[in-house]
Parts: structure tokens; sequence; C-alpha cells
């Protein structure tokens, strides 16, 4: 498993350092910078939808199964973006995530119940206490359309999930049984969104998929009994923490005495800006000289009056 998530981490390094060399040909325009007008880092949030994974086995006798086969989860944080060139860039996230961990029905038929009357209830739906994550990933940008940057992204979430211990006897009939302890995870992460330039706000959406390839975040299990003739049944329970989630990321506008381009479609480069820097020194050197041109013309002119008064 280590060595696994070191090739992961070798890889978007190499990448990056790979891209970030060979940039001067793959960035045609490189005065154009998109956050120019916009700070690099921004506050995010997301809404997620979490598969209910499973119930092995299903009970014979009663009936239990996942209200819904999607559960709503949620993450909230911080993004910050690093310019590679105009294309690529690394996209870095800190995240608290909740992970829905199970929300379940259950049904007894009329036979098995003490007072021979079916029997269905709700189990109360779980979340774990929260978990702490890192997606770093590489995003490439296109500008084909106007005020529009699309995007792809893709590399590794990495994250720290709190243990979760539940333990609960629902009802007379049924009991659930969590017991997960804390663990570091690491898993894929790809995005695909846009970027829009409000004059007041840079607005990132983003489509985002993670799916888990190691051991399920939570691992339960399920007993069902007091039966009125059949015997108790025991079972597993898992979420696996796979998502699919629609996130945003909002990045405020730098001071207006920061921002240098001169309209929304000017873009200004390092270069051009000390250019320009220089151009006006040298500006400002010349009114100054052509001043004290002025006045020694003045003065020249104020003593040759004085002579004439004097002589004539």
């Amino acid at each position: 498993m280590t060595g696994r998530i070191a090739k992961y981490l070798f890889g978007i390094v190499l990448l990056s350092w790979s891209i970030s060399v060979h940039a001067q040909f793959i960035d045609k325009n490189q005065d154009y910078n998109f956050l120019r007008k916009y700070r690099k880092w921004g506050f995010t949030a997301g809404a997620n939808l979490y598969y209910s994974n499973g119930i092995s086995p299903a009970l014979s006798v009663a009936q239990m199964q996942f209200r819904t086969h999607l559960m709503w989860g949620y993450d909230l944080g911080m993004a910050y973006n690093i310019r590679i060139t105009n294309h690529f860039g690394v996209r870095l996230n800190l995240l608290y995530e909740k992970i829905p961990v199970y929300n379940l029905s259950y049904y007894l038929p009329a036979g098995e119940t003490t007072d021979r009357d079916p029997y269905k209830t709700s189990l109360i739906s779980r979340r774990n206490p929260f978990a702490l994550r890192l997606p770093v990933a590489l995003e490439y940008r296109n500008f084909l359309m106007d005020r529009y940057i699309l995007f792809f992204q893709a590399g590794l979430d990495a994250g720290y999930l709190f243990g979760f211990s539940d333990s609960r006897a629902h009802n007379p009939y049924v009991s659930t049984f969590f017991q997960t302890n804390a663990s570091f995870k690491f898993d894929p992460y790809f995005a695909a969104g846009w970027y829009y330039e409000f004059p007041w706000i840079l607005w990132q959406t983003e489509i985002v998929f993670r799916p888990v390839i190691s051991l399920p975040y939570f691992n339960g299990a399920y007993a069902s009994g007091n039966y009125k003739n059949a015997s108790s049944e025991a079972g597993v329970l898992t979420q696996k923490g796979s998502y699919i989630g629609l996130h945003f990321t909002w990045y405020l506008p730098r001071p207006a005495s920061r921002v240098q381009a001169a309209c929304a479609g000017s873009v200004q480069s390092k270069i051009v800006r000390k250019r320009q820097k220089a151009q006006e020194r040298a500006k400002r050197r010349a009114e100054k000289e052509a001043e004290k041109q002025r006045r020694k013309i003045a003065k020249k002119k104020k003593r040759k009056k004085k002579k004439r008064f004097i002589l004539f």
C-alpha cells in the first residue's frame, strides 16, 4: 500500500516538473495569467452523493435495505491554485468532509412479530464525525470560450479518516454495530468544470469523482432477532466512500492598486510592467529636466531686462 502511494506521489511530481521544464513550448502566450485579477486562494463548498454499498447477506425472514442508494454528504474548505503555464497548473484543496454511513429501512412480516402485526420502521441515518482531506490535482485549462475557462483535473485525494464507533439497538428486532479505527486514505481524484470571470469574483464550478480502490471507509454489522418462530440473523454493512459531487469555489478579487491591466481584455507580464515603470520614470526625469531648462531661460531673461534698465 505504501509503495503504491509513493508511486502516485512520484508520478504527480514528475509530471508537474516535466510540464514546467517544457513550459516555453506549451505556453505560447507568456503574458497571460487567468488569475491576474483574483487571489490564488479561494473558499470551496460541495455536495456529494455516496453510493450505499452493501448489506451481506440479505435477511431471509425480515427485510432490511437502504432507503436510498445515494446518500448525501458535503465538504467545506479552501483551495489554492499554482499556475505553471497558461494551460497547466496544480490545484491544492484542504477540506472538511462529512460522509454518510447508512440510511436503512427495516420490515418484519406479521407472522414473526410479538403482536402479530407487520412491523416497519426507518433506521436513523448516520454520518461519521468528520474527515480531513487534501486533494492534489494537476489541472489543464483551455480558453476557447469568452469569459469561460474550461478545465480538467486528475490527481490524488489524500486524507485522514477519524475513527467511527457506533452501537445501536434501533428497535426490539434489529441492532447495528460499527467500529472503524482512524486511518489515512489515498484515492484517485478527477474533476471537470469551468471558471467564470465576474468583475467582483472568480467563480469555479466542477463535477468531482472520487473512486475508492482501497478497503471500505466503514465496516459494520447488523443483527436481527426476537422473531416469533425463526432464529436470529446477522450480516455485514459496508460504506465504500466513493462519491460524485458538485463543488463550487470562489476567488476574491485583488486590490485595485495591484491590478495593472488597463481593461478586462488586456494582460501584462512582469517584464511588461517593469518596462512600463521604467518608461514612466524616464518620462518624469525628462519633465523635470525640461522644467529646469525653462527656469534657466526665465532667469536669463530677467537678468537682461535689469541690465538694460541700468544702462538707459
